[in-house]
């Protein structure tokens, strides 16, 4: 039973994190299919790179902001610039003090149990 718990526990936390970053790596692979210029001027933006550096992250959402406002950029490739304007509406949601930073992470944890005792429901033995 624990190993269920352990699997639905993973899945709740890939589901929850996928939505906040959806917008980022929609951009992430705009840039990398439609603009090498930007791709290799900038980055690249390995994912693998990007774990193991977490500078090239600043170095992204820095593209990602200068984006935001580069007008041309935007009407050339109106795609792009709805993903950037989702993404960098993230961005301004994210927490930037430490107790902001600990309600997100309670209620993260909130949700992940909540979702996780739904699911785990007909698996429970009375």
């Amino acid at each position: 039973m624990i190993v269920v718990y352990i699997v639905i526990v993973t899945f709740v936390i890939a589901l929850l994190l996928s939505i906040p970053l959806f917008p980022f790596w929609k951009v992430w692979q705009r840039i990398k299919t439609h603009h090498p210029d930007i791709w290799r001027s900038a980055g690249p933006f390995e994912l693998m790179s990007m774990v193991a550096s977490p500078g090239l992250i600043g170095i992204f959402l820095s593209v990602v902001i200068r984006m935001e406002t580069d007008k041309d950029l935007q009407s050339r490739d109106p795609v792009l610039g709805k993903w950037v304007r989702w993404a960098m509406e993230i961005v301004r949601m994210m927490p930037r003090t430490f107790m902001s930073q600990v309600g997100y992470f309670l209620g993260f944890l909130y949700f992940t149990d909540l979702l996780t005792t739904l699911i785990m429901l007909p698996f429970r033995h009375h």
